[in-house]
């Protein structure tokens, strides 16, 4: 009976003990996979020697490389017409610049291709943020962040075509403002002068209306002298007048009167009545006249007031309002400047930095993985072996 027939007998009745060489196909003999690891073990222990070794010599020789690596957003493209900000291009812009390697050209002329490798720069972010993270490794820290920086620098700065945006008409618009509210600036320096032309005219009318006050308060003296001077004549006329009537009046009551000396007195008082009422004729033009200039002294004084005022409002608008108005006017040139320099295409929200220590190679995490898997490929070549060497007959 051969070993079929028996193992034929033995699925037929499942009762029948076992005998003791009796091993199954699908049965697993641990104990001889034992034997088969025993005998094979310096192989086994070759493999792991020679990989683990192999990987602790590429951990030694491989030139160990620093992350770099920077974070930045969509930048600033242009202003609505309420001053908010507006960003044309999204995150996946930025990244898919990255992955087309459109940096190659802008960084050909930091990295020499023909003594070092250029960077392979990869572009990042979470979705639905707006935060795109840029990183690469390379060996020198300093290096790998010059580069980043000038990447960055050229597509803050030129990089606008590269991303298929144009910032000329926001750039042109903004200039455009810029210049306008320079030109207001110069309008006011020109109002300023005119301010102070103004107020030299203004000072020039003071001194001319005060001057026509000296003369016309000395015509008021004058005129006041004269007519105390009238005054005083019109007295002694009336006195003399007064005098000459009771003297003609004397002889008038005198039995035999002198018809010559009274045709005398009464020529004199004739006269006299006469030059006093050309007196007071004069005394009331020279009072008219007297009242006309203190009309127009009046008139003077207040024209010198309107003038002081007027002076004082040029003043203050040239002390006060154009100084607030031109500051108004530096304040929105500096925005419109901090507006023009912040359009770029992208924002850098976190400038090039290095990690502290090398993370390529991962040595600990090589030389893990290498003497893990070492192992298992020492014990699949000592398995190999042990197929090979019990079958080799066959097979060849």
């Amino acid at each position: 009976m051969n070993e079929t027939d028996n193992t034929r007998d033995l699925n037929q009745n499942p009762a029948q003990p076992l005998p003791p060489y009796y091993c199954p196909e699908d049965e697993v003999d641990f104990a001889e996979l034992v034997s088969v690891l025993a005998r094979r073990r310096w192989t086994v222990f070759l493999t792991v020697f020679f990989v683990s070794a192999s990987a602790l010599l590429y951990c030694l020789v491989a030139t160990p490389k620093y992350h770099i690596y920077a974070q930045l957003v969509p930048g600033i493209t242009g202003y609505d017409d309420h001053g908010e900000p507006v960003r044309a291009l999204t995150p996946k812009d930025v990244q898919g610049w990255f992955q087309k390697q459109a940096y190659i050209t802008p960084l050909s002329g930091l990295v020499q291709k023909d003594r070092e490798q250029m960077p392979l720069i990869n572009a990042s972010g979470m979705r639905g943020g707006r935060v795109v993270t840029v990183d690469f490794y390379w060996p020198d820290p300093e290096q790998g962040k010059k580069i980043l920086s000038s990447l960055l620098d050229y597509l803050s700065n030129a990089g606008a075509k590269s991303l298929g945006m144009s910032l000329a008409v926001s750039q042109r618009q903004i200039q455009q403002t810029i210049e306008d509210l320079e030109k207001q600036k110069k309008e006011l320096d020109l109002r300023k002068d005119e301010i102070n032309d103004e107020i030299s005219e203004k000072k020039n009318q003071i001194m001319l209306l005060k001057r026509d006050i000296s003369l016309i308060e000395e015509e008021t003296r004058q005129l006041g002298k004269a007519l105390d001077k009238i005054k005083i004549q019109v007295t002694a006329i009336d006195k003399s007048t007064n005098s000459l009537i009771a003297r003609r009046n004397s002889l008038l009551n005198a039995s035999s009167p002198d018809k010559l000396s009274l045709l005398m007195y009464a020529n004199i008082i004739q006269q006299n009545i006469g030059y006093e009422a050309n007196l007071q004729q004069r005394s009331l033009q020279l009072a008219q006249r007297k009242s006309q200039l203190d009309q127009e002294k009046a008139s003077r004084e207040k024209q010198i007031k309107d003038v002081q005022f007027e002076i004082k409002r040029l003043i203050a608008e040239r002390d006060e309002k154009l100084p607030l108005k031109k500051i108004g006017l530096d304040q929105q040139i500096k925005t419109l400047k901090i507006r023009l320099k912040s359009l770029s295409p992208v924002e850098v929200v976190q400038p090039p930095y290095s990690s502290v220590k090398p993370e390529k190679p991962a040595k600990k995490m090589i030389i893990a993985v290498a003497f893990i898997s070492s192992w298992l490929l020492g014990i699949i070549i000592a398995f190999m072996l042990e197929f090979w060497s019990k079958n080799r007959e066959q097979i060849l």
